[in-house]
Formats: C-alpha cells, structure tokens, sequence
C-alpha cells in the first residue's frame, strides 16, 4: 500500500495539528523560487468595457506551468492597467477577490443559483453549484477554479467561495 493510502485511512486517527504540519512541509518542500509570472488586468471602468477579471486571468494563466505558480507569498505578481499599483501584496489579493467575485455571476455561466436561490425558499439561499457547462471551454476555467484554490492553500488566502 502507499504512504498516501495509509494516511488516507487513518485520517481519523491522525490529530488535526499533525495533519496540518505534514500539509505545511509538503507545501513548503515544493514551493517555487523563481520568477514570478506578471499577470496583466484591466479593470472595467465607466471609460472602457472589458472582459471579466477571472477571464483575464484564466487567459493568461492557464498555460503557465503550474509549478511555476507554486510560490508561498504569491503565486504571480499583478498589474493593473492605468493603474499605478506596484504588486507588493495588495493587486495579488485583489486579483483573486476579484476573480471569486466574476465567478460567481451568472453572465459568466460557471456556477448557477442553488435551487433555494432560484425559488426564494429554504436555506442557503446564498449558495451557488457548479452549472452543467461540459464544453472544453468550461472545463478548461473549472480547472483553472481549481488552481486558484490551490493558490490560495499555498498562499494562506481566504477565498469568498459560497458553495
């Protein structure tokens, strides 16, 4: 059996500060140290008209090699147009609040209204569920969904994700 099958079947067994130190360790073992990719955005503005932040970013990103995104502080460094931002933390976290928030609009068709939502009763009328999209296109940004949860993880990251 493997080590991961083990872990995987003890998990119960394994104390939540001991799972979170092996996480740590493997974050920080794969962890990269070299450049940064520069992610361009421009935010819509009453002047200009343009795509959402999240399919900026997905065009841009997704054929950057995910290793290179690996970086514990942050995963690329942003640069908003006609802005005069320098990237020290701030655009990076902008970007990825940005990003939860385009997602979670029905113009961009990823994720749709729970039912709840939808009939105005019940709980969680907040929450939102992967739509049925399968075309390669969607699920081409449902990995990049993924990779930005993986950033987040890596970077410590709190993303507003109402699933």
């Amino acid at each position: 059996q493997s080590y991961t099958h083990m872990l995987v079947s003890m998990k119960k067994m394994i104390a939540l500060e001991t799972k979170t130190s092996i996480l740590r360790n493997f974050l920080h073992h794969t962890q990269s140290f070299g450049n940064k990719y520069v992610l361009s955005l421009n935010r819509p503005s009453l002047l200009n008209s343009c795509e959402p932040l999240f399919i900026q970013g997905w065009k841009q990103l997704r054929y950057v090699d995910p290793e290179n995104l690996r970086h514990s502080d942050r995963a690329w460094e942003v640069r908003f147009l006609n802005e005069g931002a320098l990237d020290v933390g701030g655009p990076f976290s902008e970007s990825l609040t940005q990003f939860c928030q385009d997602l979670f609009s029905e113009d961009l068709g990823l994720f749709t209204p729970c039912p709840n939502k939808v009939s105005g009763m019940g709980y969680n009328q907040d929450k939102w569920i992967p739509s049925s999209a399968r075309d390669p296109e969607s699920l081409q940004k449902f990995e990049f969904v993924g990779t930005l949860i993986g950033v987040a993880i890596r970077t410590n990251h709190c993303l507003d994700f109402p699933f």
